[in-house]
């Protein structure tokens, strides 16, 4: 039996505001969501996450033929650099775009969204999957004629 601040005597299981029954109803539906989630919402994948984000913001220069020392075309090319790509994605250094953000507004903008820097991080940390490949980004070769990656 506790006391109110009004000096009446209530029960414990009364005084429960709504407040904290919304708060606490609320953590018990998130973390019911969390488990909820289908594996590959919970970690990303190279085929259906990280490709997209290497095709449209690195492939233009990292592929066969440019002046970067290495390609990043297939998952092996990838998964072999990538906790050096998580690493200067997330320091900003890659893809090279100087400009700040934040003053200004610019056309074809070469940079990556906190978004998917953390997605390139959190796919570094859960491992690296493949994925399923039948899911990979098709279109355009960058720079040329043809479909998008090369069939090796």
């Amino acid at each position: 039996m506790r006391i109110a601040i009004s000096g009446r005597r209530t029960d414990p299981r009364e005084s429960i505001r709504p407040a904290t029954l919304a708060l606490a109803m609320s953590k018990t539906s998130a973390t019911a969501a969390s488990r909820t989630k289908s594996p590959a919402a919970a970690s990303p994948s190279f085929a259906e996450t990280i490709a997209p984000i290497i095709y449209g913001n690195c492939v233009t220069c990292h592929r066969p033929g440019e002046a970067v020392p290495f390609a990043l075309i297939s998952y092996e090319d990838v998964s072999k650099r990538g906790e050096l790509i998580a690493k200067v994605t997330r320091s900003r250094y890659m893809p090279p775009w100087h400009a700040v953000h934040g003053y200004g507004e610019f056309a074809d903008e070469r940079r990556l969204t906190d978004e998917q820097i953390a997605t390139i991080g959190e796919w570094v940390r859960t491992g690296m999957p493949r994925g399923d490949l039948s899911k990979m980004p098709r279109g355009r070769r960058p720079g040329g004629e043809g479909s998008w990656p090369p069939t090796l």
